[in-house]
């Protein structure tokens, strides 16, 4: 394998798997095979972040990138979770990826595009790895979705507020429930899926305005990546707008 672009974003897996996969690129990178299991060479930068990535870690980048390695081809800078970069961090970020140093490699992870700004993925060699949705998302997980969106059709506007602050603790969490749900509603659509729920079977035909509250969902998962937006008000809205089932 040959590195060709200054910029990798590898997406699906777990995150075990990315992890795996972005240590592989960067020892190829280096012109090694012998497979450690950590990357521990001075030419090496590894991001990490609890909750966030702040901008503070992109200026960091930034100033490690500008100098030159040290017993490298290439010094490389790895964030295994790129989904938690916040939007400053990410249009400062976008800054180093339209003029990246020539000596510099930027990989990132993260479970799926959506996570990051349309223009960050146009700048990066896209790798992907088997979807983490197609992993979690088995039958327990689908018929669970399906009886907390049945619940929320049936719920009045209190209830729906109270349950938008549920998800909306971190925007990762916010966006791995909108991920799991827009993923649920296209096969809905799609009839694949007839499952036993309580009290009866859920399917495209008795869930009403099925198509809008896919739309509006993928609109609301764009807007929680590309805007610095309140993340509990955006799923109050979200939820609020959600017909009443009869």
């Amino acid at each position: 394998m040959s590195i060709t672009m200054q910029s990798i974003l590898i997406i699906g897996g777990h995150l075990e798997k990315r992890k795996k996969k972005a240590h592989e690129i960067a020892e190829l990178s280096a012109g090694r095979t012998d497979k450690q299991d950590k990357i521990t060479d001075i030419d090496t930068l590894i991001i990490n972040g609890e909750n966030s990535i702040g901008i503070e870690k992109i200026r960091k980048l930034e100033q490690w990138a500008s100098r030159k390695p040290h017993s490298n081809q290439y010094k490389k800078a790895i964030i295994y979770e790129a989904e938690k970069l916040t939007y400053p961090a990410q249009n400062a970020l976008l800054k180093t990826l339209e003029e990246p140093p020539a000596h510099t490699l930027i990989i990132l992870t993260a479970p799926q595009e959506t996570y990051l700004l349309s223009t960050i993925i146009s700048r990066c060699k896209i790798i992907k790895l088997r979807s983490e949705i197609e992993i979690v998302l088995n039958k327990p997980l689908i018929t669970q979705l399906l009886d907390y969106l049945i619940t929320l059709l049936n719920s009045g506007a209190g209830e729906r507020i109270k349950k938008a602050e549920t998800f909306s603790k971190t925007r990762e969490t916010a966006i791995t429930f909108l991920d799991q749900l827009i993923f649920l509603l296209r096969n809905l659509l799609f009839k694949q899926y007839q499952i036993s729920t309580k009290p009866a079977i859920i399917s495209a035909h008795n869930i009403p305005s099925l198509p809008k509250i896919l739309r509006n969902a993928q609109k609301i998962g764009r807007a929680m990546i590309e805007k610095n937006i309140n993340l509990k008000l955006c799923l109050e809205n979200f939820f609020l707008d959600l017909p009443r089932l009869k």
